[in-house]
């Protein structure tokens, strides 16, 4: 790790402008340079890290950019499950990881937020917990996210977070149940639905990684 320097400085101010005058369909410039603005957050000491974040934070067009990517999660349709990442899916897990990163850094140096970034949590788990075709990557990069919105016990001054009911498509109301109190804003159902999804992704992935020869089949 090493201090970043003026040129870096210069270079983040660019490429973090350059992302907010794109669209989410730009995947080939987006990609990268939401990877370079995540390496630059990573790879350098605590002081630089808190200056980076600040200048992240204070580009409203980037955080808007990266809200329309978060959402194309929910409308983006997987209609297989490649052996690799499209550029598209790339993409998604580079916004993901770029917004974790920037929730964990904004509670850490209680950096001054200029845009929020708005979060249906229902989505979120959803997409985790009916997982269908979406690539293992993309999960974990969510994950990665709810991670750092649990430990924040879902108060940021970064992320706005919501819940809808999916059943009636309106702002879920406040826990009845002593079990859902307790972990609110989540439900219990959504708990348990969450842990067996992880499970079936635990296994997902050490089939994919230990995969045994079929039956009959001769080593």
């Amino acid at each position: 790790m090493r201090e970043l320097d003026s040129t870096d400085f210069k270079l983040l101010h660019q490429v973090s402008n350059l992302c907010g005058k794109c669209r989410p369909r730009d995947t080939d410039l987006l990609q990268p340079s939401l990877n370079f603005l995540y390496w630059s957050l990573h790879q350098t000491t605590p002081c630089s890290q808190q200056r980076a974040v600040a200048v992240l934070l204070s580009n409203v067009s980037l955080l808007e950019l990266l809200q329309k990517v978060l959402e194309c999660t929910w409308t983006r349709s997987f209609p297989s499950e490649p052996a690799y990442l499209s550029p598209e899916d790339a993409l998604l897990c580079s916004g993901w990881l770029l917004a974790a990163s920037l929730l964990i850094y904004q509670h850490r140096y209680n950096a001054e937020v200029h845009q929020t970034l708005t979060l249906d949590l229902t989505e979120a788990l959803n997409a985790i917990i009916f997982r269908k075709k979406k690539p293992v990557l993309l999960l974990v990069s969510i994950m990665q996210f709810l991670r750092a919105v649990l430990r924040q016990n879902f108060f940021s001054s970064l992320v706005v977070i919501i819940i809808q009911n999916t059943a009636r498509g309106a702002t879920q109301p406040q826990p009845s149940l002593l079990e859902d109190a307790a972990l609110h804003p989540l439900a219990m159902q959504q708990v348990f639905s969450l842990l067996v999804s992880l499970q079936n992704l635990l296994v997902h992935v050490y089939l994919q990684v230990y995969k045994t020869p079929a039956l009959g089949q001769r080593p």
